[in-house]
């Protein structure tokens, strides 16, 4: 994300004062949250070219106070366009994607929009009484890289290949337009020395996942709406999914240690990470149940970092 450091914050607070009127949540202060977050968002570094870089714009989107941070964000930022949603206009927003309608002169439009123009959007419209929406494509990096995708750094190219057809069934209503993305999907791979053979066993891997095979042999609308129905389902799955994780990690007693292993011995103090603690935690067994333990590795610079 590109959102400001200062602007998170500021929505943070905002928000806090509005709807924790309590002044604490679960024994924390305002000030306490403001302070905590602050410290995370200021402290993020990274290295490049053996030089240590810190973040002071945005962060991590692997983060999940990050993505908390940019939803208070949004819910403040998508008020001046939703006093507007009326006379039939539609807005909707599915995390940082927005959509929107307008009915009345594209100068009052034009107005709305210049009030926000801090923040790049991507906005889907009406044609023909038709609400299409699209895949946003990067044109200074696509085709020539792999699809990009939020949170794949750590994934294979079958897994890339999986998510943006996913990505794009979810996407596309019509089969001919689904098509012309899924041509779209294997020139990036062909770039990358993938053969049109190895992606024809992709997509019918993909097929079979979610029972439509049929696809390859009937390749029209019906078809596809079966499809699509099925990946629909499963999204809201993994939807589903995901919240009950969340919910139960925020209910949670995480205690992380700091470790300097590397390799093999930090893969097994990951495994049984109560090996590191004190002597005297043993005798805490039964309390040491409802604490989840985390490892964290210490990272070793190279010597020339700057």
């Amino acid at each position: 994300t590109s959102i400001t450091h200062e602007n998170l914050l500021k929505s943070l607070k905002r928000f806090l004062s509005e709807f924790a009127i309590e002044g604490t949540i679960q024994g924390m202060t305002h000030a306490a949250i403001l302070t905590l977050t602050e410290c995370l968002l200021h402290h993020q570094y990274f290295i490049y070219h053996n030089c240590i870089f810190r973040q002071v714009i945005g962060g991590g989107t692997g983060l999940y106070l990050i993505h908390i941070l940019i939803e208070i964000y949004l819910f403040y930022w998508q008020q001046p366009l939703r006093m507007y949603q009326n006379q039939r206009e539609i807005f909707l927003r599915c995390f940082d994607h927005l959509f929107l309608t307008w009915n009345e002169p594209l100068e009052k439009l034009d107005e709305i929009l210049n009030m926000m123009d801090h923040f790049e959007t991507s906005i889907s419209h009406l044609e023909d009484h038709t609400f299409y929406t699209s895949i946003y494509h990067d044109w200074k990096y696509e085709p020539f890289t792999l699809p990009i995708l939020r949170k794949t750094l750590s994934l294979t190219p079958p897994s890339i290949f999986r998510l943006t057809l996913v990505r794009a069934v979810l996407c596309y209503s019509q089969l001919q337009v689904f098509d012309i993305e899924q041509q779209y999907i294997e020139y990036s791979f062909l770039f990358h020395r993938y053969s049109f053979k190895s992606m024809r066993v992709l997509v019918k891997e993909f097929l079979c996942e979610f029972n439509a095979t049929d696809l390859l042999v009937s390749h029209n609308q019906m078809t596809y709406d079966k499809l699509r129905q099925t990946v629909l389902e499963y999204r809201q799955h993994r939807l589903e999914l995901q919240r009950e994780r969340l919910d139960e990690d925020q209910k949670a007693c995480i205690w992380y240690i700091h470790t300097r292993f590397k390799g093999v011995a930090l893969a097994h103090a990951k495994r049984n990470p109560i090996q590191l603690l004190p002597d005297c935690f043993p005798n805490f067994s039964d309390s040491l149940k409802v604490i989840k333990l985390e490892i964290i590795g210490i990272p070793n610079y190279p010597s020339n970092t700057f």
